[in-house]
């Protein structure tokens, strides 16, 4: 039954234009163009393949099933609402099963009529073609309690796509361990509580620093600074606040690792540096529109000496600097006879071959006119202060990269997401990555040839429109 439906599943795919033949076995699918559902037409996994949506169910709904036509059609009409505004070509695939509760004239005449074409599931083949409930039943069950607890706990609200992400992580923070120096993996346990979180080691003991949520849902609270530690990587503390978020100051950061060198040899992460007995981390605050100049930058500090509890995570060690607002005055004056909305992220705190601290940061918004980009913030330990120091020349789209010095040869290296072409103006390439180097943190040369780069035999375009994040709409 599985081959035949697949069979038919290929010609039906081939007749509507999503996929095309590339030569010989090999074939390119339009991914925006087929809506999946699980064991039931449900909102929530009904979200387009590689898109954001806006509100998953409505109000009152049912979030984790679907249980008639009506909730379907809703459903549906919502889908069809975010295919115009994403611009995806249609007819789009609705793969689906067949369940006749939810099936009246309304349904297959909306899907008609706005070319969104049913895909049926063969009878008891849900567990080949509908996996969510059948290997990931646990998380699925997990989320539905967490939804069903969301929702009685806010009454008369919608569960929204921030609401949505959040309650499918919980904020939480997965563990895995390796015996075999990285060969393999296995899954110790989550630590809830802290999201974006990074891992760094000191003096026995194993941290996680990050949020305490993401900055994106309002509806979960106003996420601060969260830390936890532990002495074997398997049993956790209670995840501690480090600095509290306000209505101005809400926190954002990213899970980069971190690696343990000696106190004073410099850089330890992206994320975490020790220099003379201080531990420093670059953090950012969110000012309330994630794209317009909505990242401040900041750094954050920690004797080490204060560290060394063994009962606590001693959150009172820490203290931030001033926070640091992008100013467009920055920008060079060559740059600004193209339309551009510069701002910066994810920072790199790192120590320069001097003993001096910077942090390193992610450009947003590069095109033609800037792209392989970072900028560079100057951290003053004695009046901790950080202030603009100036752009450099980084090969970096506006992606996260992670930064980190050897203490051997006293060089640094960098892996990162240049922007390539062949036409630069892609601000978030993310289809190559490259190993990078430094001698003095400012000038920086690619190592050889791509560590990575997109083989799946997409053309350029494809390549780009599903590696990017957010996905540009696809050409008209």
């Amino acid at each position: 039954v599985s081959l035949s439906y697949f069979s038919k599943l290929k010609s039906t795919l081939l007749e509507l234009g999503i996929m095309v033949s590339t030569g010989g076995d090999r074939y390119s699918v339009d991914l925006s163009r087929i809506i999946t559902s699980d064991e039931a037409p449900n909102p929530l996994s009904a979200t387009l393949a590689g898109h954001y949506g806006n509100v998953i169910c409505g109000v009152g709904q049912k979030c984790n099933k679907v249980k008639d036509n009506s909730t379907l059609l809703s459903a549906l009409q919502h889908l069809d609402k975010q295919l115009t505004q994403r611009r995806v070509k249609k007819p789009v695939l609705w793969l689906t099963d067949g369940q006749s509760a939810r099936f009246n004239l309304k349904v297959p005449d909306f899907a008609e009529e706005n070319e969104l074409v049913e895909f049926v599931y063969p009878p008891h083949t849900t567990t080949a073609h509908a996996l969510l409930d059948r290997v990931f039943h646990m998380w699925h069950n997990t989320y539905s309690k967490s939804v069903d607890d969301w929702s009685k706990a806010n009454p008369g609200k919608s569960v929204t796509k921030a609401v949505f992400a959040a309650r499918a992580t919980q904020f939480n923070t997965s563990i895995f361990v390796s015996d075999d120096e990285g060969v393999s993996w296995k899954f110790t346990t989550n630590v809830t509580g802290t999201y974006w979180s990074n891992l760094w080691e000191h003096k026995g003991f194993v941290y996680l620093m990050g949020t305490a949520g993401d900055n994106l849902g309002a509806d979960e609270g106003k996420p601060g600074v969260t830390l936890a530690y532990s002495s074997d990587g398997v049993t956790w503390s209670a995840v501690e606040t480090v600095l509290n978020a306000t209505q101005q100051n809400v926190y954002h950061t990213a899970p980069t690792p971190v690696e343990d060198l000696a106190p004073s040899t410099g850089v330890i992460n992206n994320n975490l540096v020790e220099s003379e007995g201080v531990l420093y981390r670059g953090m950012e605050t969110w000012a309330g529109s994630q794209y317009v100049n909505g990242y401040n930058a900041l750094m954050m500090s920690a004797k080490s000496d204060c560290l060394s509890s063994q009962t606590q995570a001693r959150t009172w060690c820490w203290r931030k600097s001033n926070i640091l607002e992008f100013d467009e005055g920055w920008v060079p004056h060559a740059w600004k006879v193209y339309s551009l909305d510069l701002h910066w992220q994810e920072s790199n705190a790192v120590v320069g071959p001097n003993g001096e601290v910077y942090l390193i940061l992610r450009v947003d918004g590069q095109q033609t006119a800037c792209f392989n980009k970072a900028a560079v913030a100057r951290y003053t330990p004695s009046t901790n202060k950080l202030r603009f120091e100036k752009f450099i020349d980084f090969p970096s789209s506006s992606t996260k990269f992670v930064i980190r010095r050897d203490p051997a040869t006293k060089r640094y290296f960098a892996l990162t997401n240049p922007v390539t072409g062949p036409t630069p103006n892609t601000e978030s390439q993310r289809n190559v990555l490259v190993l990078a180097t430094s001698d003095d943190l400012m000038e920086w040369k690619v190592c050889g040839e791509p560590l990575l780069h997109d083989d799946t035999g997409f053309d350029w375009t494809d390549s780009l429109r599903f590696t990017v994040n957010p996905p540009p709409p696809p050409p008209s």
